[in-house]
């Protein structure tokens, strides 16, 4: 039990040991830190405020370069304070951020990448995600857009924002994303130093909108389909006459409608008699004429006849000018003596 009780006072004693120089390791690099702090804060008479680099490690090991301002203005104190606690909300805000944030290199080399960033992309290891290149996270096909409409607006004027596309790394889906693409230059020379992204998955929004858009055409669809059945009622008078009146301009879509409707209804009413009235007709032109010689030869085809009521003057003169030939069709000048001829036969 001595024996026992001894090793185990050894390794406490070691672990203290340890943990004891830690600490003094800790506070020794947090004294060169507060050395560099405070040789800044000496600047700021002069200018307000200074620049100092930060190394922070991030939560999965990799390091994370951060730029700090001390600025006099920062803290009420007016003493140009800056805490620990504030460099790290810094980084807190990066990972705690929905959007992808990153920051490459000049040559494209990936430096880092939120948590957000990784898990869109599907890059979940640091060796994965140190291995990567800005260009790695756009599928191949947008590559040439990238090198040749992207850069070299960045270039120019330090920016570039619009909508685009990520690569899954793992299942190659095509991310839709809203880029927001620009340089970290240096505070003192102006010189780009890094090339960072705050960009934002537009997925939802992108499915919202395609669905949007599939309700607004089936709506747009059932009023095309309204409109023609107002546009070409087929009317039963009796049991063996239908009545189609028209009224309006009659195009070439609206033509194969009339005849489509006409055959069906002959067919579904076993008519013997379908009275065409274009009193509402305000132009005929050859394609209508056409149209009505077209719908009587594919009626007579089913074993009935076709009336054209309502034939003005302009457009008896009309079809006389265009030599349309009524050869077979029958005629009368209102669709209520086209009504009283079928009732009469």
């Amino acid at each position: 039990m001595n024996g026992t009780t001894l090793s185990q006072t050894n390794g406490t004693v070691q672990n203290d040991k340890n943990e004891n120089e830690y600490l003094r390791q800790r506070v020794s690099a947090l004294e060169e830190q507060l050395q560099k702090i405070n040789g800044a804060i000496q600047t700021l008479p002069e200018q307000d405020f200074a620049h100092l680099q930060r190394i922070y490690q991030h939560m999965h090991g990799s390091s994370l370069p951060v730029e700090v301002i001390v600025s006099a203005s920062q803290h009420n104190s007016g003493q140009g304070e800056t805490t620990e606690a504030d460099h790290q909300l810094l980084v807190s805000v990066f990972e705690n951020s929905a959007d992808f944030i990153g920051i490459a290199a000049l040559d494209g080399q990936a430096r880092y990448l939120n948590a957000a960033g990784r898990q869109m992309v599907g890059l979940y290891s640091d060796a994965e995600f140190l291995q990567t290149n800005v260009i790695n996270y756009f599928p191949p096909e947008d590559h040439q857009r990238l090198e040749q409409e992207i850069m070299p607006v960045i270039i120019r004027d330090g920016f570039w924002k619009g909508e685009f596309r990520f690569c899954h790394f793992k299942t190659g889906e095509r991310i839709p994303i809203e880029l927001n693409l620009f340089l970290i230059r240096d505070q003192q020379t102006g010189e780009p130093t890094s090339l960072a992204t705050v960009t934002r998955d537009i997925r939802k929004q992108k499915q919202a909108e395609a669905e949007r858009t599939r309700l607004q055409e089936q709506i747009i669809e059932a009023q095309r389909f309204a409109l023609r059945e107002l546009s070409t009622p087929l009317i039963p008078i009796s049991d063996t006459t239908v009545v189609m009146p028209l009224i309006g301009t009659i195009d070439s879509q609206r033509a194969q409608q009339v005849l489509e409707t006409l055959l069906e209804g002959v067919s579904q009413h076993r008519a013997q008699l379908a009275i065409l009235d274009i009193t509402g007709v305000q132009v005929v032109d050859t394609q209508v004429a056409n149209a009505l010689i077209s719908a009587a030869q594919a009626v007579k085809l089913l074993g009935a006849r076709v009336m054209i009521t309502g034939i003005q003057p302009r457009i008896a003169q009309t079809l006389v000018h265009l030599g349309v030939s009524l050869d077979g069709i029958i005629t009368r000048g209102t669709l209520q003596a086209g009504i009283a001829y079928a009732l009469q036969r």
